[in-house]
């Protein structure tokens, strides 16, 4: 692959000794899975969220020759848990490896070998789903993304590519209609939105491997070749697509000492950035670390991204990648030697991780991006509530059962008007967010 760098900010060549909190003291429980001795083997490799109060988080390990996973939910945005699922098992028997919500009620998790598991109500009930993968072999999953009700998952094996269309209840077997159908489907899936996504497809031409890019316009149904390269010159295929034509990327590089090519001497980390489907990139970071490198990113919007290792680090721009901050992730401001696993966006500005068995919220103590959890109570006058002066970015009303009944992106609006007149009596939660904080409101209509 050919980058094209067109400029490079020097600040950005990092150590270690540039993380700006070495005590780790941006970092909030929400919840730790250690409630037994089993659990102390336990770590969170699957989060899950569809707003800033619905998450849910999958956890499992091993203890002795059992395996187990358990999957909890909060609608509070993890003040409170419950435990919806508990499964323990022998070893070499499918196990729960990712969980998605759709929507408010609807979860599915998924297993190696084509079993999934869905709920309807919140865990209440569960039912059982195989996926048609031949029975005789071990297919281990190998990717697994969903946006709303849309979901793909990818298995080991030719052709093992599933989809649903309303949210993990039914499964067909995902069918290629494209202009070059790839030996490999999917071994890449980005979801950008609810109709567009982007697959990378692995094909042989003339015995040579191309990855192939393709671009759906309306959720998996057709799709068109976007670019390819041999698979070879592609070293930028762990994406976070922005749109179809902007994309950040990330590479991990390993630099062996020179004395002696078998012993790693430090390992290398930069992120990129293209404006034209990642044809040609721009290097925004780079660091140089003996411990670590990056592997991780996720941006929520064009200028809000983070990206962490596996083991205790986090950095976060919130301008388009033009600069970044790091941060150390320690519990009680001690490391634990935890295997940093999941990570997600509980809203634009915070991410969460699971690091080993607990459940961590970022909190910036520079920059104030925390939830404030005062309450101010408002009552509601002619069926409307003004949002007044406000630099608001969104906003969200709940009611008391925790069910979404509003949401609008606000933009800075200068006074914004909700209409409440076809709502019942009673008290609602209003959510405000902001570029650096979140408000909540509670308002009363009598």
């Amino acid at each position: 692959m050919k980058y094209l760098v067109l400029f490079f900010i020097l600040n950005n060549i990092l150590l270690a000794s540039d993380y700006i909190n070495p005590d780790g003291n941006n970092w909030k429980v929400l919840d730790s899975v250690i409630s037994s001795k089993s659990d102390e083997y336990a770590f969170i490799h699957s989060i899950s969220c569809i707003d800033s109060l619905n998450i849910t988080s999958l956890s499992g390990g091993f203890f002795f020759t059992f395996e187990f996973a358990k999957i909890k939910i909060s609608s509070d945005g993890g003040k409170t848990w419950d435990l919806i699922k508990d499964d323990i098992r022998p070893n070499n028997t499918p196990l729960i490896k990712h969980v998605f919500m759709s929507n408010n009620n609807s979860l599915f998790a998924v297993c190696d070998s084509g079993l999934v598991h869905y709920t309807s109500n919140r865990g209440n009930s569960w039912k059982k789903i195989k996926l048609d993968i031949p029975i005789s072999s071990f297919n281990a999953i190998e990717n697994a993304q969903c946006r709303s009700n849309f979901a793909m998952l990818v298995y080991s094996g030719k052709n093992n590519v599933f989809v649903t269309y309303d949210g993990g209840e039914n499964w067909e077997k995902f069918i290629f209609n494209g202009e070059s159908i790839p030996d490999y489907p999917a071994s890449r899936v980005y979801i950008l939105n609810d109709t567009t996504i982007i697959m990378l497809g692995v094909k042989k031409i003339n015995n040579t491997n191309y990855n192939i890019y393709y671009l759906s316009n309306d959720t998996a149904k057709t799709w068109k070749e976007i670019y390819r390269l041999k698979s070879t010159d592609d070293l930028l295929f762990n994406r976070a697509y922005i749109d179809e034509n902007r994309v950040y990327a990330i590479k991990s590089e390993t630099i062996y000492k020179a004395q002696n090519i078998n012993e790693v001497d430090t390992l290398k980390s930069d992120i990129y950035y293209s404006e034209n489907k990642g044809q040609d990139w721009i290097n925004l970071f780079s660091e140089i670390n003996p411990g670590f490198s990056y592997s991780n990113m996720m941006f929520s919007d064009s200028l809000h991204g983070f990206a962490t290792n596996k083991v205790d680090r986090l950095i976060i721009t919130s301008d388009a990648g033009k600069t970044w901050k790091k941060y150390v992730i320690k519990f009680d401001g001690k490391s634990r030697n935890y295997f940093l696993g999941a990570c997600r966006y509980l809203n634009n500005n915070m991410p969460i991780v699971g690091l080993g068995p607990l459940l961590m919220k970022f909190v910036d103590v520079e920059t104030s991006v925390y939830e404030d959890d005062t309450l101010s109570i408002d009552r509601i006058m002619a069926n409307k509530y003004e949002i007044r002066n406000e630099k608001a970015l969104k906003y969200e009303l709940y009611d008391f059962n925790a069910n979404i009944i509003k949401s609008e992106n606000i933009q800075y609006s200068a006074n914004k008007i909700i209409d409440l007149e076809n709502l019942p009596n009673g008290c609602y939660l209003l959510l405000l967010y902001y570029d650096d904080n979140i408000t909540r409101k509670i308002l009363l209509k009598n």
